[in-house]
């Protein structure tokens, strides 16, 4: 589902599933929930109507299925390659995987995040704030966003008119939602952050990682959530809310509905770059 509630604790209290990084069972049986509650309903019910004809496949299927796939070996191949490097090969291979699905939904770990490096801490923020897909269990700005800006980049820098992937056009509608959704949570997440490392005497990477999982709603933590004042709780409670209804259904929410204008105002040039 969403929350990665331990109930276990089997080196320590909120070990999580530490104590399991190399039990093949564990690592192979979670990481597949985490990525089916991941995918969400409306990509598990194209799959089982059409089968292995990937054709025929819904422009949204595809889109979520690549970026799943990117998003799980890149990460991988970077925990296995640097972060782990000094485990034991199969611990190496379990840690790397499980550490490379579990920030964009689940909040269960095998590795210990209070022990892991910069690099290895921005990637997971990375993760948590891209989440899983529309209609999932996952929080997050969702991989359709990551995939429209990200194609639009590419498009942008191909110097073409329109946004294409898959051979089908991505309206300018959907790009620009998604540009405003991406800048509401980052926005946010930098709030936060500053938020945090004011109240508390902890670091900015933790800080970060800290509003991260909130926004996210993923719950993994680099240990310090339990010693966070009562503000910085609330803070993240809030924000936890917030990543679960949904950035731009609060923000629709918020503002007061204006009536159309059917006017078209004068082009003003910017300099970009």
């Amino acid at each position: 589902c969403n929350a990665g509630f331990d109930l276990m604790g089997a080196e320590s209290p909120y070990s999580s599933l530490t104590a399991f990084r190399g039990s093949v069972i564990i690592n192979l049986v979670i990481p597949f929930l985490i990525i089916t509650g991941g995918l969400g309903f409306l990509t598990w019910n194209d799959l089982f109507h059409q089968k292995y004809r990937i054709d025929r496949y819904s422009f949204q299927t595809k889109v979520i299925l690549c970026t799943t796939a990117v998003l799980l070996v890149i990460p991988f191949a970077y925990f296995f390659l640097i972060e782990f490097s000094a485990e034991p090969l199969k611990e190496r291979i379990m840690m790397s995987f499980f550490q490379s699905v579990t920030p964009r939904t689940a909040g269960f770990n095998t590795a210990d995040y209070s022990a892991m490096s910069e690099t290895g801490l921005l990637i997971t923020i990375f993760l948590m704030l891209c989440g899983g897909a529309p209609g999932s269990t996952a929080g997050g700005v969702k991989l359709t966003t990551i995939f429209t800006l990200t194609a639009a980049a590419i498009s942008d820098a191909g110097r073409k008119e329109n946004v294409i992937a898959f051979g089908r056009r991505i309206n300018d509608e959907i790009v620009r939602r998604a540009m405003c959704l991406l800048t509401i949570y980052l926005g946010l997440l930098l709030l936060g952050t500053c938020v945090l490392c004011s109240l508390e005497s902890i670091s900015l990477s933790a800080s970060m990682f800290e509003c991260a999982s909130a926004l996210g709603t993923v719950g993994l933590t680099t240990g310090i959530t339990p010693s966070l004042s009562t503000a910085s709780k609330l803070m993240l409670a809030s924000y936890m809310y917030f990543g679960r209804v949904g950035g731009l259904t609060l923000a629709y929410a918020a503002i007061t509905k204006h009536a159309r204008i059917n006017a078209r105002y004068p082009a003003g040039n910017l300099m970009i770059g």
